[in-house]
């Protein structure tokens, strides 16, 4: 039942989290760009929603109102619930009891992976860092003990796995450091010039007129290049403190995913997905 329990609230931290889709500025309305999850994931977490909250929706709701429940203003405590004691592990355990401390949802992404604040690193490194915090807080570790850290543990599996998720791929790390300068991303084409925005149009129409699975996969090919050329040029962007132009590289890499997606799309309607 315990097990059961941690289920449910794991999946209530991810959908109060969960955003569906990011709108792009409209290029003849041709670009709507899904938050880069996984589709798989989304549906499983909607159909979770649908069959096992509703039969569970005392068990939420009382999750949702316990006293101890993570929030901005409870993290400027420092002092262990359990020891009284300050200083922590990882962020996480308890320095002089060991006890698994109340998820801190305001934690930089960086700082929780033990990363350099900036926009280069190695994918190799986040991974093995990602994996050893998981480890020190998966669920089974504590279904034996406190109802309290136990719930601890779902929340700072899925703040790990959010996290992760974004400091692992370019552009969402990209927006992740801007949001954390206080920056947010421009809400229209001011960013493009517009010979890029008539490349785009272009290369939509190619999408579209493409007959062959040959045709798309070397108009995917050409879009991997210019993504790889756009990650090395935003990391020396954020580098130099240039974060007009990082606003302006991101704004390009996502109408690129963007018709990425369009040239999958069509790929697995030809092969009969």
């Amino acid at each position: 039942m315990r097990r059961f329990t941690r289920y449910l609230h794991t999946i209530r931290l991810e959908l109060n989290n969960n955003v569906n889709c990011t709108r792009l500025p409209s290029l003849a309305n041709f670009c709507v760009v899904p938050k880069s999850t996984e589709e798989q994931k989304e549906a499983i977490i909607r159909s979770a929603k649908s069959s096992t909250l509703r039969t569970s929706s005392k068990y939420v709701a009382s999750q949702q109102v316990r006293k101890y429940a993570p929030t901005a203003s409870s993290m400027t405590e420092s002092a262990c619930w359990n020891c009284k004691e300050k200083g922590r592990k990882n962020h996480m355990l308890c320095l002089s009891c060991g006890f698994l401390q109340d998820v801190d949802m305001e934690i930089n992404y960086f700082h929780l992976l033990n990363l350099s604040n900036k926009f280069s690193l190695e994918p190799q490194e986040l991974t093995r860092r990602f994996r050893q915090l998981q480890t020190l807080v998966h669920p089974d570790k504590f279904s034996n003990k406190t109802d309290r850290e136990q719930n601890n543990s779902a929340d700072w599996s899925a703040l790990i796995n959010r996290a992760y998720k974004t400091l692992s791929a370019p552009i969402e790390r990209g927006q992740y450091l801007l949001k954390l300068q206080g920056e947010q991303m421009p809400q229209d084409n001011s960013a493009l010039n517009k010979e890029f925005l008539m490349e785009m149009m272009e290369l939509n129409e190619e999408v579209a007129d493409a007959k062959s699975s040959e045709d798309l996969q070397r108009l995917n090919e050409d879009i991997v290049q210019q993504l790889n050329v756009a990650v090395k040029e935003l990391s020396v962007s954020f580098e130099s403190n240039a974060l007009s132009e990082a606003k302006s590289l991101l704004v390009k890499m996502k109408y690129l995913q963007s018709v990425q997606k369009s040239i999958k799309n069509k790929l697995q309607k030809m092969m009969g997905g």
